[in-house]
């Protein structure tokens, strides 16, 4: 009596556990990476941060002239790097500095809403509000708002400069 073995079919699983394998070190290496960036800002032990690397600076700068003014932070919301900043004035000449998380998998938006103050009188100007973005690594920013006509504002992709409009405004 002799045994033969039947083959339903030419499948011998290699396909299969190739596949399962590639998936396991997928679900690895997306792991690492995604956990410095949305949980903490150091791989476990070695102390590295790596909040510089996940984030973008945006810059706005004071470049008044006549009549001087101050800007004033009124909100700061959306994806900042943590610690989230504070409330702030900009004096004249001066600049502050945002970091805005950077994503590779989505886009992220922080708003900046700022009082243009007059540096002799108190007086408020008018008022502005920016959006900084990053989008697939791109930044960018977008006016959203601008309330006022003593001042002007010009941005770039990782800027703003908010100047005088020279009106014939005297000198403060």
């Amino acid at each position: 009596m002799s045994f033969e073995m039947a083959q339903i079919s030419n499948y011998n699983g290699s396909s299969l556990g190739l596949i399962l394998v590639l998936f396991i070190l997928l679900v690895i290496v997306t792991s690492l990476f995604r956990g410095p960036l949305r949980g903490g800002n150091s791989i476990e032990g070695d102390g590295r941060d790596l909040s510089i690397r996940a984030s973008r600076r945006f810059d706005i700068y004071n470049y008044s002239t006549g009549p001087r003014f101050s800007l004033e932070a009124t909100n700061l919301y959306g994806d900042f790097e943590s610690p989230p900043p504070p409330l702030h004035t900009i004096l004249l000449g001066r600049s502050y500095s945002f970091q805005v998380r950077r994503d590779p998998f989505y886009i992220t938006q922080a708003f900046a809403t700022y009082n243009v103050v007059s540096t002799a009188y108190g007086e408020i100007f008018g008022s502005f509000e920016i959006k900084m973005q990053i989008d697939t690594n791109v930044p960018s920013t977008q006016i959203i708002s601008k309330i006022g006509d003593r001042f002007t504002l010009n941005n770039g992709n990782t800027y703003l400069y908010v100047e005088n409009n020279n009106l014939g405004f005297g000198s403060n």
